[in-house]
């Protein structure tokens, strides 16, 4: 029953079920991966369990219409749902998600961040969504740097790291920014530009005058 729910086999996942072939307990997981809704919907008014991160796999995708259907037929959401849907950038599904009643905490902030995904920030933010103290060191990381001055300017607090994690991956513009707007400069900045092999990042250095040593 998973191997046709994954490979999408609507016709022979019927006939299995009719021949009295049990339900898979990941059945409705890979049906709302692959949005198969006439088959999810198949499979649930006949009795087939619901699999706990099938919500997930719906954030995922972005799948609204399945998350909505999973929803008001069971379905429980898992405490990562939003998580997954503000890492893959889908606000109409993180919003519904929310609004009916899906858990969140910081990690969604900072799923949000890490994968550039501004707008779904923005959406957590202005819900009230607290702040993770990671989330200026992997804007920096990941070179988000709309997403590193959107949290700033709403108060989010310099991670120590900051610096350190733009040079390291060779973002100078987080890296400028970082300096430029108050965060404290990590002394290890400048080495791991040098181990990162990231010119730009270098020169930023040694036009700020930082200070080298034997490990860069």
């Amino acid at each position: 029953m998973r191997l046709l729910a994954e490979k999408g086999h609507a016709d022979c996942l019927r006939f299995a079920h009719r021949k009295g072939c049990p339900w898979h307990p990941e059945v409705t997981l890979w049906l709302a991966k692959i949005g198969d809704l006439k088959s999810l919907r198949y499979v649930v008014q006949r009795g087939c369990p619901w699999h706990d991160e099938t919500q997930n796999a719906a954030a995922d995708v972005g799948n609204l219409r399945i998350m909505v259907f999973a929803h008001t037929n069971g379905c429980p959401w898992h405490e990562d749902t939003i998580e997954h849907a503000a890492a893959a950038g889908h606000l109409e599904v993180l919003r519904y998600a929310r609004d009916n009643g899906a858990s969140w905490s910081h990690w969604a902030v900072l799923a949000a961040t890490q994968h550039g995904q501004l707008r779904c920030l923005q959406f957590l933010v202005d819900e009230d969504c607290s702040w993770h103290s990671d989330t200026t060191l992997v804007a920096a990381r990941g070179g988000h740097l709309a997403c590193l001055q959107y949290a700033t300017r709403m108060g989010c607090l310099w991670h120590p790291d900051t610096t350190r994690a733009a040079a390291a991956c060779g973002h100078v513009d987080c890296l400028g920014f970082a300096d430029d707007s108050g965060c404290m400069w990590h002394p290890d900045t400048t080495v791991a530009a040098a181990r990162g092999g990231h010119d730009e990042c270098l020169r930023y250095c040694e036009d700020r005058s930082d200070i080298w040593d034997s490990n860069a």
